[in-house]
């Protein structure tokens, strides 16, 4: 059976989008560097809008005093005589200048436009990660040209955490080599720093470390790091090593913890963190909170909003044309019109974004103040739709308001707006609190967590979802936990 549209029902269903809503949703969702990209392209675009901080002093011809107005009230000579003539010669004059300027622009970036592959590499080098570390300093170990090549393909086999996984059949196929060979070529990538790094299991990894540790290491680990007690030592049986090995308890025991004080088993994740901590000390902030006697004050960084202004050629030529339609073409009204309108719509929305996000952030503060008091582990959850209907906006407004922004919390720290949104910050932190006051020497399961956290704070929480947040926080396992 074939259905028919109804082209009346059609149109009657098809919602039509008010343009100045369009453009007010569009820059309140938008980023501090996004939004100051879209003003230097309205600034080239609009020969009505310009900056306060950009406008020629007015002076008087006679007096030479600094006006106001166009009117000298010393003299009443006029600082410009203006007719409309002289309106339309200098809105002609700018808008040639702005052909120019457009021509130039699209001529340079038609000239200059990257290559996908030079994309590709501005986008890698803008932040360095582990493998781009790797990647530079790989030449240092690994001379040879065949080698490095080799090298630098296993790289990509390096996970987050700095261990190898790869598959060695698929290498020795691939780059046609004997094991020796691929094993030299590993050798090489783990004499680099992070030490450890390049560890293909746990045991690699620490026996990595422990040959540049500065210390002297006990020759009773080295024995339970070989093949005969690795297994046993891991799955922490260590009264069948006592047996096996001769030695006591506390000897095992002792061995562990210096392991545990001299190794990282995740060498790639400090490297991950460092970097972390770099980029947010780039981050701008959107908003800044501070608490000043006692009150939390929410203010925006961006304030450039306040210079903006319809610039006096076209204001006055509006007004003219007001009053004397007659005397112009439909061409130059409707030119005048659009880029007048254009220009106080885009002001008024510079506003609004400012009022909406200072407004959606004051409430946010309200409805989490008991966390700026009292700390992460009295964040409530919270969710858009509740600041919205809080504030009786929509939520998409909140959504926007809130969407790839930045705040700084009144202690310094910069965090995306997402931070007063997620629930399991508070259950996180009950977690990190439970591990760090557990018995070292017999860590509590992921089971043993949720039950205890329970019975502490009465929260039910998933044995499940106590590993998921655990792995989340880059916490070990209850058994790796007992070693390093």
């Amino acid at each position: 059976m074939k259905i028919s549209m109804d082209p009346f029902l059609t149109a009657v269903q098809t919602q039509k989008l008010d343009p100045k809503l369009i453009m007010a949703n569009t820059i309140l969702q938008m980023s501090i560097m996004e939004l100051e990209e879209k003003i230097e392209e309205e600034l080239l675009e609009n020969p009505a809008l310009e900056m306060e901080e950009n406008k020629i002093e007015l002076k008087c011809p006679v007096c030479q005093l600094k006006l106001e107005e166009n009117t000298c009230p010393i003299c009443g000579k006029k600082s410009i005589e203006k007719t409309v003539d002289d309106i339309s010669e200098k809105l002609i004059e700018r808008e040639e200048y702005l052909e120019e300027v457009e021509y130039l622009s699209r001529s340079f970036i038609e000239k200059y436009q990257p290559s996908d592959n030079e994309e590709m590499h501005e986008k890698i080098v803008s932040r360095e990660t582990l493998r781009d570390y790797l990647y530079i300093n790989l030449p240092l170990v690994l001379d040879n040209r065949e080698d490095f090549f080799i090298g630098k393909y296993m790289l990509n086999y390096i996970d987050d955490d700095g261990y190898l996984k790869y598959e060695e059949s698929e290498l020795l196929k691939k780059f046609n080599i004997d094991n020796e060979k691929l094993e030299k070529i590993i050798k090489a990538i783990q004499s680099m720093e992070p030490a450890g790094i390049g560890a293909r299991d746990l045991r690699e990894c620490i026996t990595l470390q422990l040959k540049n540790v500065n210390s002297h290491v006990p020759s009773i680990v080295w024995k339970l790091l070989s093949d005969k007690y690795w297994n046993d030592f891991h799955h922490r049986r260590f009264t069948i090593l006592s047996e096996s090995i001769q030695v006591t308890i506390d000897d095992i025991r002792n061995a562990a913890y210096f392991i545990k004080n001299n190794v990282n088993p995740y060498p790639g994740r400090n490297f991950s963190r460092n970097i972390l901590k770099q980029e947010t000390a780039r981050l701008t902030p959107d908003v800044i909170i501070r608490e000043n006697n006692g009150n939390l004050e929410v203010e925006t960084v961006y304030k450039n909003y306040k210079n903006f202004r319809i610039n006096r050629i076209y204001k006055e030529l509006y007004e003219d044309i007001k009053r004397n339609k007659h005397k112009y073409s439909s061409n130059e009204i409707e030119h005048t019109r659009n880029y007048f309108h254009r220009a106080r719509i885009f002001i008024e929305n510079l506003y609004q974004r400012e009022e909406t996000i200072v407004k959606v952030t004051k409430k946010i503060v309200e409805l989490q103040r008991e966390f700026f008091y009292h700390g992460i582990s009295h964040l409530i959850p919270l969710t858009r739709v509740q600041v919205a209907e809080a504030l009786n906006i929509h939520d998409s407004t909140v959504s926007r308001a809130t969407k790839d922004k930045f705040v700084q919390l009144p202690s310094g720290k910069i965090v995306n707006f997402d931070f007063f949104f997620d629930p399991s910050l508070p259950v996180k932190e009950e977690i990190k609190a439970i591990i760090d006051n557990e018995d070292k020497d017999n860590p509590l399961s992921d089971k043993e967590i949720s039950e205890l956290l329970l019975e502490l704070t009465g929260i039910n929480l998933a044995r499940r979802t106590v590993a998921k947040y655990r792995e989340e926080m880059h916490v070990s396992s209850s058994r790796d936990r007992k070693y390093v």
